[in-house]
């Protein structure tokens, strides 16, 4: 698997699950108004408010909130699976009623961590520059990349839906080099872009089948 574009697996008692982070994947997640909000509850916003319930001993409200952010982390990580990963996580429940949750054999801590890898590579890429304005995003729409790939580097729809942001920043840098930052911005070589490429079509061979 090519852990550097996000596309990464688990080899478990339970078998092997393959996650890709690709632009279609991330877009069955949710809406692009609730995207914004699903990245900050993955990366600590959750977590944060579990913590403070469990200090102030409201141990049943910590616990809602331990099941919602399982229930993110199911669905971000069944959005980039193309199996059933019920036998990994357990059973996915979205009903606000519901009392329980039924677990499977992976952590939710574990849960977290994969989610968070998979957002990163689906979202915002290992070395995108942007957002360093501190300016807060309230709408994520990832088919903004598959149009500019479409247009910019001549791919279909298909093609350009099943790269992860991290892989389309790094073909984007090699088409559009930045001669001033070339040394540093750490764009991939001539024979980095042929590869992913080539991936791109093993990878839409093999879904073919």
């Amino acid at each position: 698997m090519r852990h550097d574009i996000g596309h990464i697996y688990a080899d478990t008692e339970v078998g092997r699950f393959e996650f890709y982070p690709t632009f279609k994947n991330i877009r069955k997640i949710c809406e692009p108004d609730e995207l914004a909000e699903v990245f900050a509850n993955i990366n600590g916003s959750i977590q944060s408010k579990i913590n403070a319930c469990l200090s102030a001993g409201y141990k049943s409200l910590a616990y809602n909130y331990s099941r919602t952010l399982y229930q993110w982390c199911a669905l971000i990580m069944q959005s980039c699976c193309d199996d059933d990963i019920t036998p990994l996580v357990g059973r996915i429940k979205w009903e606000k009623s519901a009392k329980h949750f039924q677990a499977g054999i992976m952590p939710l801590e574990h849960m977290v961590a994969v989610s968070k890898i998979l957002l990163k590579h689906g979202l915002i890429g290992v070395n995108n520059a942007s957002g360093k304005d501190g300016k807060k995003c309230s709408e994520i729409d990832v088919y903004d990349f598959v149009r500019i790939a479409m247009s910019h580097l001549d791919m279909t729809a298909e093609h350009a839906e099943n790269l992860t942001k991290t892989e389309f920043d790094k073909i984007m840098s090699v088409k559009f080099p930045d001669d001033k930052n070339s040394k540093t911005n750490g764009a991939p070589s001539d024979e980095d872009y042929y590869e992913a490429m080539a991936m791109l079509d093993r990878i839409e061979a093999k879904r073919a089948k």
